[in-house]
């Protein structure tokens, strides 16, 4: 793949996660290989859960809303691994007890 090809997949992640589609999101995510990675994705897809219904975004430990993004660099090493930097602006959920009380938008 190429930048091009690799910045159009985040983007397309990144859209998921501002329309809150679990199921879409969850969709891209490689095959659980051990049974760990089975367990979390079961469990991020609510799959114990009746009716069934995605937990990413569905609990205030999660919870977590993406406002916008940019793709600050795509970066593919000798070794064929590809590093991409974003930047980010989300609202983080938190409770009235807790300093700010009230969501504020931090930057990652």
């Amino acid at each position: 793949m190429e930048a091009k090809e690799y910045e159009s997949v985040v983007r397309e992640f990144q859209q998921y996660q501002v329309e809150y589609n679990a199921k879409a999101a969850l969709s891209m995510f490689t095959p659980p290989e051990t049974n760990k990675e089975k367990q979390t994705l079961a469990w991020l897809e609510g799959n114990d859960q009746n009716p069934k219904a995605p937990r990413l975004y569905a609990i205030n430990v999660l919870w977590s809303k993406l406002n916008w993004f940019q793709i600050k660099a795509v970066k593919k090493a000798n070794n064929g691994l590809v590093t991409i930097e974003l930047l980010e602006a989300k609202t983080h959920y938190v409770a009235k007890d807790e300093p700010p009380y009230s969501g504020d938008t931090y930057y990652t």
